[in-house]
């Protein structure tokens, strides 16, 4: 009986341990990948043409705003009191459009990166599990998150990562 269970035993070690090294993990820099991704240097100049533009208007308030302002200071002393309450209205109105302009176009700008970024990496994502999955590996994680592996127990799928994705 001993002998029974002692043979099963170690045929139960063999197939675990022969199983165990079947299994694949692969790592993935995704940060590499990301940014060889053309999606995200087109993100990037969209970014920076949206900043572009939305800075031109907000300059242009500004100008406005010290244009009115500088007139204002020059006038002051000779307008009534009714007046220079209107002017003064005036100027912090165009104060409050100013800051809430570049408040919205903040808001636009991050909300519309975020959107974008989330797209592009949905579409790494699906790019990675599509190579662990055809490789047959058990797990694919970030190399950030792989410090706990062995390099040697890990296969980088970086390079394969790209070439789902279709970059050199």
């Amino acid at each position: 009986m001993f002998k029974k269970l002692f043979v099963a035993a170690i045929i139960a070690i063999a197939s675990i341990t022969s199983y165990a090294q079947t299994l694949k993990i692969g790592t993935v820099n995704l940060d590499e990948v990301m940014q060889a991704m053309p999606e995200t240097s087109v993100l990037e100049k969209e970014l920076a043409d949206r900043t572009t533009k939305f800075q031109t208007q907000a300059k242009s308030m500004q100008d406005e705003f010290q244009t009115k302002y500088q007139a204002y200071v020059e006038q002051a002393d000779s307008l009534d009191e009714l007046t220079r309450g209107v002017r003064e209205d005036e100027l912090r109105s165009l104060q409050q459009r100013a800051e809430q302009y570049q408040q919205s176009a903040y808001q636009q700008i991050t909300q519309y990166r975020e959107q974008q970024l989330g797209m592009i990496q949905e579409k790494l994502f699906k790019a990675v599990k599509a190579v662990g999955d055809r490789e047959k590996f058990l797990a694919v994680f970030p190399t950030n998150d792989a410090t706990y592996f062995s390099a040697s127990q890990t296969t980088d799928v970086t390079g394969l990562v790209k070439a789902e994705l279709g970059i050199k």
